[in-house]
């Protein structure tokens, strides 16, 4: 993976990206061809089954390469995929599992409210089911 990761993003594209503010599309693309982005997820949904330690030492390399690129397998993979294949109901995993080991479907996490910046533990926010509805407070 770092012999691709050094093919398809050498520092000197990464300085460009840098420069540009943009993502490295094209990377993150060979990952997905080469199926290092079906690594979390279990054999019953196409996965390799990866162990803890295995992403563990997988997301450590594609760190020393580019923290994008490790940014985006961790909430696409880890943060979003890994829910959805464990919770998530058959029409769903059938919809969207597929595109996040393709790489066509990444996913993000966005949180924030004064006071609390990234702190995920205190933001304020909560929701509450009323019903069939939910009800959030806070900003």
């Amino acid at each position: 993976m770092l012999g691709l990761m050094l093919r398809v993003l050498p520092p000197e594209k990464i300085a460009e990206l840098d420069r540009n503010q943009k993502f490295p599309h094209e990377a993150y693309r060979a990952l997905a061809m080469d199926g290092w982005l079906t690594l979390p997820y279990d054999k019953a949904h196409a996965g390799q089954g990866a162990s803890h330690r295995d992403l563990a030492v997988f997301i450590e390399a594609l760190g020393y390469n580019h923290p994008g690129i490790r940014v985006s397998f961790m909430s696409t993979a880890i943060y979003g995929g890994l829910y959805l294949q464990d919770l998530a109901n058959g029409a769903l995993k059938a919809e969207l599992l597929p595109g996040l080991q393709d790489g066509t479907i990444r996913t993000v996490i966005a949180f924030s409210e004064p006071d609390s910046g990234s702190d995920a533990a205190g933001i304020p926010t909560r929701a509450f089911r009323d019903g069939d509805d939910w009800i959030t407070s806070g900003q």
